[in-house]
Order: C-alpha cells, then structure tokens, then sequence
C-alpha cells in the first residue's frame, strides 16, 4: 500500500480537578477532554496520523471519596467510592501516547475499592480489590422476545498487591494484579479478548537520579483467542536544566500473540520533560511502531508518532 505522511497539532487530553477534604473524607472531581486517539494511535503500526480524526469528548472523568484517616500510624485501612481509574496495573491515565503494557491495563469504572495499607521496618506494603460496574460489563442482556432488555449489575473485579522499600541508596517497588474481564479495559473494549482475564506484574528501581520500570501485561485465553502479553522497560535520568527539574527517558516494548488486538509487535521512544513550575510542566514524546510481519498476520509496517 502507499505510505502517507501527514502532521498535525492535537490535544490529546486536558482535565481540572477539584478536590477537598472534610475529616476522613477526601473527595476528587475530575472534569476532562480526552481525544479518541489517545489510546488508539499508540496500538497499531499500521495507523498515520491522519486516520486519527476522532473529536474526542468532554466528561466527568473521575468522581469518587477516599475514606482514610491521616493519623493512622503505620497501618490504615481505606476506602474509596465513585468512578475512577483503577488500581489495576501500573500505568499513567494522562500519559500522550500509552505504553504497550498501559493498552492492557488502563481502565476507568464506577465501583468500590478496598485497600490496607502497611509500613514496618522501612518498607511499605499495599493490598487492594474493587467491584465495579464497567462500561461493557455492567450491562447484561436479558430475556428474549419481547421481553428483552438489559439490567445493570456490578460483574468486574480487581485484586491488587505491592510491597516497596529500599537498601541503601537503592529504592524498590514491586507488584502485580488480577482483573476478572479484560472487555472494560480503555484502550479498545470492542476488540479486545472478550471475558478473558488479565494479569500483570512490574518492578520499579530508582538509584539517585536514574530510574527504572519493567512490567509485564497479560491477558488469558478466551474461546478461539490466545493468550497475549506484552513487556515494556523505561527508564528516566533526572537532572537540573535552567535551575529547572528535568528529565529524559527511554522506552521499549514488545508484544507476542497481539495481532487480533492491532498491538504493534515492537515500540520505541523517547521523551524529554521540563518542569516549568509547580503547575506547568513542558515536553515532547517520540514513538517509533513495529507491527507483526505478513508472515505473522500483521501489515510489516511501521509509524511514528511525535
């Protein structure tokens, strides 16, 4: 096919929050602006910039109380309520163009989340779950007929645990989670693996100004559908610009069995960052995609996003 160029500015999110906090309540309003390219444009190789023309849509983000108390001590249950990003996975919800590994675990719902919270011997521990009412999940068909319909029901759960600590200079974080059905995940829920579940686990390692994350996605097979994952490895070195904090990072990531879901098989970027102020901060973002060979029942083609 002929290749095609085309650029082009775009917003690809911008929200407002407003917070406040009455006792052991501590409430979050997120009103945002998402492009429908966000969690698109990052997943298929074969995509230039312009198939991406969706206009996107300004909503109620997030709207949700977190129930903690900030005298705790060293050990504190909580509990938050209302719709928000879940816990599962360890991904930025806000992030230009998602990662590999953020299309597979990336997922805003309205439900519960239970958490504890643990610190001892300098090391923090965190065990979480939540029931929610997805976007595709919390509607079932029911009867036939005449007397079809849908009912409202919470069908999706999620179950999380992470431990983080340090040895001398060294600080650590690892973790990993559970999701019962893939179909709500954000990036693309008309696609993806139908009912099967997800799994992921990740490390994070900082030393001084160098950091480090490598995490794992997955989710499971579901009828005729494989099993697919996908592995992403970043790091970031921080240092001082102008007297401004700033950081440039690196990534790569690579996926197996991800053609059914339009997942590039490689992905390499890079990313510069400037913290301008406490209320600004200023960057840019290359992505170079690789998707599967014909061979493999992919395109073989590639794009690059900046």
């Amino acid at each position: 096919p002929a290749k095609t160029e085309s650029s082009r500015f775009q917003i690809s999110n911008a929200n407002v929050f407003v917070g406040g906090n009455y006792g052991w309540a501590h409430g979050v309003l997120n009103l945002g602006y998402v492009s429908q390219d966000t969690w698109t444009q990052s997943k298929k190789a074969t995509k230039t910039l312009n198939a991406n023309t969706g206009a996107g849509a300004v909503g109620l983000d997030e709207a949700y109380v977190n129930l903690y108390s900030d005298t705790a001590g060293n050990s504190e249950p909580y509990m938050r309520m209302g719709k928000f990003y879940s816990a599962y996975g360890k991904y930025n919800p806000y992030t230009q163009f998602p990662s590999l590994t953020d299309l597979l675990e990336g997922m805003n719902a309205t439900g519960a989340e239970l958490g504890y919270i643990l610190k001892t011997n300098g090391m923090t521990f965190v065990v979480n779950g939540s029931a929610v009412s997805g976007v595709n999940t919390g509607s079932k068909a029911v009867g036939a007929g005449a007397g079809a319909g849908t009912k409202d029901t919470v069908d999706n759960f999620t179950a999380n645990a992470a431990m983080s600590g340090g040895f001398g200079s060294v600080k650590y974080t690892l973790g990993g989670g559970w999701l019962d059905n893939s179909a709500d995940l954000m990036f693309d829920a008309t696609s993806n693996q139908n009912a099967a579940d997800a799994y992921n686990v990740y490390l994070g390692l900082t030393m001084n100004a160098l950091s480090m994350n490598v995490k794992y996605a997955a989710l499971g097979k579901s009828g005729t559908n494989k099993a697919l994952g996908a592995l992403t490895v970043d790091g970031a070195y921080a240092f001082k610009l102008m007297n401004m904090d700033s950081s440039l990072g690196m990534n790569f990531g690579m996926s197996h069995d991800a053609t059914g879901i339009s997942l590039p098989e490689y992905q390499i970027g890079a990313s510069y960052d400037l913290h301008v102020s406490h209320y600004l901060t200023a960057g840019a973002t290359y992505m170079h995609s690789m998707d599967y060979s014909a061979k493999n029942n992919g395109s073989g083609n590639n794009n690059n996003i900046f």
